[in-house]
Parts: structure tokens; sequence; C-alpha cells
């Protein structure tokens, strides 16, 4: 406010109070002569031997005492300056009554941990703050260029016995293991885990899930509350396994595959069951999709690009 409304107010104030205190005055006059007049009045009655009457005393002399309160409650409130607010009011708005405070963003609705179900299909671009971790099949997936954008912290020379305490990665002359290499890399938007078959020929299932468990413990360290898709293990062809030397069977790997399922619901991230998409009718892994019966051809990744794709969280 400026000096000259400060000045107008207390002129303003000023002359309220000089009103109220000449009414005041009057009043007080006016109750002292109607006092006076009942005062000569009671000593008629006492000279004539009546009882005196108090009650119009009283009465007159509370009022005189409410006057003089109200004439102090003038005076304080008027020695006591009016300040302008710096703070702007809220505004109401006129449908609800409430604090406007814009409108609030809409939240979308994350799928339940576990099994993700299909989804409308993203862009290749989906992949760019994505980090895909694993052995020879997500190193395989990054030869196959399908995944553009991504990251890689992958390796043929990891296995499930080896791929939690295995440096693998190399920056700056320095060996890294990979759950290492995921924790120091920026702006991770999501992560994948794809996992080979290749340890199953000779690791039994409890020991395979052991290691495992320890190595997808490593990662959610590293990452906490980022999005894990973790990929089932793909089928293999039974047949060409066993030509090259591999006792793999497709049931040990669906057993392993439910684990991991059972995992994703109790530790909170999302199963991606990409096997069912390279399942022949009797379970396994077209022959013409592998040179190896477990090694997935260059151009089957297109196959498991779509399906990532197509099973999405967001």
């Amino acid at each position: 406010m400026s000096g000259n409304g400060n000045a107008v107010l207390r002129d303003k104030k000023k002359y309220k109070f000089l009103r109220i205190a000449a009414v005041v005055v009057a009043v007080i006059l006016i109750a002292v002569g109607i006092t006076s007049v009942w005062q000569k009045a009671e000593n008629e009655r006492i000279l004539e031997g009546k009882e005196s009457s108090s009650k119009f005393a009283e009465a007159v002399f509370n009022f005189v005492n409410l006057l003089d309160d109200l004439m102090d409650g003038e005076k304080e409130s008027a020695s006591v300056p009016e300040t302008a607010s710096s703070q702007p009011e809220e505004s109401i708005s006129e449908s609800g009554g409430e604090l406007s405070s814009g409108s609030e963003e809409e939240i979308s609705e994350l799928p339940a941990w576990g099994l993700l179900e299909e989804s409308e299909p993203k862009e290749v671009s989906y992949f760019e703050d994505a980090v895909i971790l694993g052995d020879s099949m997500a190193s395989g997936a990054q030869e196959s260029r399908f995944f553009s954008g991504a990251s890689f912290f992958a390796s043929i020379s990891v296995n499930a016995d080896t791929i939690l305490s295995k440096d693998v990665i190399n920056s700056g002359g320095e060996g890294y293991t990979i759950p290492e290499a995921l924790a120091a890399q920026e702006d991770v938007g999501k992560i994948y885990i794809l996992m080979g078959a290749d340890s199953i020929s000779w690791m039994d299932n409890t020991t395979y899930i052991k290691k495992f468990s320890a190595f997808l413990d490593a990662v959610i360290a590293a990452k906490p509350g980022c999005d894990l898709y973790l990929v089932s293990i793909l089928p293999v062809d039974e047949s060409l396994c066993a030509e090259h030397g591999d006792d793999i069977l497709n049931t040990d790997i669906d057993a392993i595959n439910e684990k991991f399922l059972a995992m994703a619901e109790e530790q909170g991230f999302w199963y991606v069951n990409a096997a069912e998409a390279f399942k022949d009718e009797e379970g396994g892994l077209p022959d013409d999709a592998t040179s190896d019966g477990i090694t997935l051809k260059s151009q089957q990744y297109e196959t498991l690009q779509t399906y990532l794709l197509s099973h999405t969280a967001h």
C-alpha cells in the first residue's frame, strides 16, 4: 500500500473513533441524568420509610461499565495498522469448491507382476534405453542387429555358473562383471535378461535355479526399481543337441521357465514367455531355426524382437 493510502486509512479510523466517542459520551451523560433522577426518587422513598431498590442502579452501573469496555476496545483496534497481504488469494473452482491446482496427470495402470500378456506393438526405438544381459543367447541378439539402440552386457564365455562372478566387460583397462557394469550404466530404462539353454546340459535344475537366483539378486540390487523383463529360455532341438553331445531336454527347460515365472511373481518383475513363439508342434525348436540345436540362426532373432516389442509393460 502507498503512503497516501496509509494516510487516508488513518484519517478514516480517526473519524470513526471520534464519532463513536461522541455517541458514548452522550449516552453516559444521559445515564448520569437518569441516575440523578433515580437517586432523588430513592431519597424520597427512604424519607417515607420505604425499602430501597438497587436493581435499577445495578443495571445503570453495568451499562456504564459496558460502554467503558467498548471505548477501550476501539482504542486498541485503532492503534493496530492494517497491512496489505503479499500473497494472492487462492482460486476456488466453481464446480467443486476446492482449491484449483491444475489437472492431474493420468497414471496408466501397469500389468501385474509375472506373466506378461500381449500388448500394443512398439517400434524398435523402444529398446533405446534398454540393457540386455545374458550369455551366448544375448550375444547372438547383439550380433543380429535386430535390437539397435539397446546396450548389451553379455558374453559367450559365461554360463549360469559364472555369469555372476566372471569379468567379461572391459572398460579403461579394468574388468567388470555383468552386474557391476550394469550398476555403472546411466539412463537405464529397462532391463532384459536373456539366457540360453547351454548350462542345462551339465547342470541339474536345482543347481541352475540356485546359481541364477544369485545373479538375479545382483541385477536387481544394481538397478533397484528399474523395469525388469526375464525372458524365458527358448526350446532346443533335442535331436541336434544329442548329435553335438549336449544332453538337454525341453521338459527340463519348461521346468526352469516355470521357476522363472514364480520368481517374477514373488519378486516383482515381468516374465516374457518368448519360448511359445519358437516351439513347434512337439514343443521343441524347429531344426531350420538352429544349426546346433541350441543357438538361434541370426534371422531367427527377428522373431524374438517382434515378440518382445509386442509384450511390454508400458
